[in-house]
């Protein structure tokens, strides 16, 4: 699934020359597109906004954009800065087509002094429902843990532990303790704690420089941001069993992130961890430490962290929340140049941080909000789109599929928003999203990791031969369990209504 490549290492310094450079540009002027939109996949859900080179004489900045379908009807946008929002225009714009752009300087006399052209696809937005569920989301999930339990033909040591075994962790703790009653709960139990003490028994020696980190890649390097989702599932692991040794392990990983973060808050992509030595170095996925470290401090008393967490912080909002370079998270993808191969797993878990903590005063909420933005102009397809089962999330530039995983991803994000804002959109989104993984999850319990059909002539939102082959049980365990939480969470919220 995960997408793999072998190009070599980009430092810092190289990727934010890479960043610099600006894109679309009219060989005829100086007048170009800049910022961090201009490298992305040109599609958008949401009014953006463009940016331009500033030039010194431009008094006005002006872009026309007609639908390439319908040349005729024209739209104008008009600032008098560099900066063009399309918000003014956007919904007068028709839905889900592609737009030719002109944008244009001008002076004082309106003369146009530099002149550049580019496209984009506008695509639809949320219209749901869209398809009627099968049944409880809960029991989905439970048959989803259960497969897991029955079917050992992938629940083995693989190339990535960290990876893997902390999904199979989640989702087992996650049935046994929404359904501790239930005939497996006691086994659910067992099996999650047989991985917990696999990960911890192949974790690295104390005296190493990472030491007590759970390996991401099994042989080979450390990628340290999995030691936060591994360290997270120790303490759900703690949680059912109250087994001291998980969270003792949760807090060693803790001390090793706390030891080996780099002055400016952040931690290298992949390292030697008996060594110390930068195999890959930047990735903007910090989030899986920080939710790690804010977990042990609100929870289990660790206050020493909180320096440590917040550096983490406030490097992601002064890198990634600005530059959207949100790259190498993937376990099997080297570091690639910047913006060639964007992806949002990590975006969605430092979403769940910013809304954590949003208040007024600190613009969390608005950060958060941006960011969503990002992920559902990238990478969400809430119409048919080909062969893809939607409405569904794809999950990276290179591997750019729609994922059971990258769904269900969308709907913890969903469930953070709603928690924040009250407002019933986030929820409706969610339930889209869990409706259409209760149709397609084959009757053994897992989900097709590939959410792929054959879609039928004249309506495509028939689902046909279903593609479940190639099933990562990663994969159908982190969407098992997203789908036990949001059953969970919408009788929450009934319960709160009675």
């Amino acid at each position: 699934m995960f997408l793999a490549s072998a190009l070599a290492l980009i430092t810092l310094t190289d990727m934010f020359s890479l960043y610099a450079v600006e894109a679309d540009a009219d060989v005829n002027s100086k007048f170009q597109r800049t910022g961090w939109n201009s490298h992305v996949k040109q599609r958008y859900m949401h009014p953006p906004v463009f940016h331009f080179t500033l030039l010194e004489n431009a008094a006005l900045y002006r872009c026309r954009l007609w639908e390439q379908s319908a040349a005729n009807d024209s739209y104008q946008v008009e600032s008098e800065t560099s900066d063009i929002n399309l918000a003014a225009i956007w919904e007068r714009l028709p839905g889900a087509g592609n737009f030719q752009v002109t944008a244009e300087a001008l002076d004082a006399s309106r003369n146009v002094i530099g002149k550049t052209s580019f496209q984009f696809n506008k695509i639809a937005p949320f219209k749901g429902p869209y398809r009627n569920g099968k049944g409880s989301y809960l029991e989905s999930g439970f048959k989803a843990a259960l497969w897991l339990l029955s079917d050992q033909s992938d629940v083995k040591a693989t190339q990535f532990p960290a990876l893997f075994k902390s999904a199979y962790i989640r989702i087992l703790t996650t049935y046994a303790r929404i359904n501790p009653g239930g005939e497996k709960a006691l086994e659910a139990v067992k099996l999650a704690r047989k991985f917990g003490e696999s990960l911890i028994s192949e974790s690295t020696p104390n005296d190493w420089v990472y030491g007590n980190m759970p390996m991401s890649h099994h042989p080979g390097c450390l990628q340290v941001g999995r030691a936060g989702m591994a360290g997270m599932a120790y303490l759900d692991l703690y949680a059912v069993t109250r087994d001291e040794s998980f969270l003792k392990a949760a807090m060693r990983i803790a001390d090793t992130l706390k030891k080996t973060q780099l002055d400016d808050g952040r931690w290298y992509f992949r390292v030697d961890p008996k060594t110390g030595k930068i195999l890959e170095d930047y990735t903007s996925d910090q989030a899986e430490a920080i939710l790690l470290l804010d977990e042990l401090i609100r929870n289990h008393k660790r206050k020493d962290l909180v320096e440590t967490r917040d550096k983490a912080v406030r490097w992601m909002l002064a890198n990634p929340c600005r530059t959207f370079h949100w790259q190498q998270q993937w376990d099997d993808v080297k570091t690639l140049a910047p913006y060639e191969n964007l992806e949002w797993y990590d975006t969605g878990l430092f979403i769940e941080y910013l809304l954590r903590y949003a208040t007024p005063e600190n613009s969390y909420a608005k950060i958060a909000l941006d960011l969503l933005y990002y992920i559902d102009d990238q990478f969400i397809e809430w119409e048919p789109s080909g062969e893809y089962i939607t409405p569904g999330a794809r999950e990276q530039y290179l591997c750019y599929h729609i994922i059971d995983w990258h769904t269900a991803n969308y709907i913890r994000i969903c469930m953070a928003f709603h928690r924040y804002t009250g407002d019933e959109a986030y929820l409706r989104k969610a339930c889209a999203m869990a409706d259409t993984f209760t149709v397609i999850q084959h009757p053994d319990g897992f989900y097709p990791t590939w959410m792929k059909h054959k879609p039928a002539r004249g309506n495509p939102w028939q689902l046909r031969d279903i593609n479940y082959s190639d099933t990562w049980a990663n994969c159908s365990s982190y969407t098992g369990e997203m789908l036990m939480k949001l059953g969970e969470y919408l009788k929450e919220i009934d319960s709160l209504k009675k």
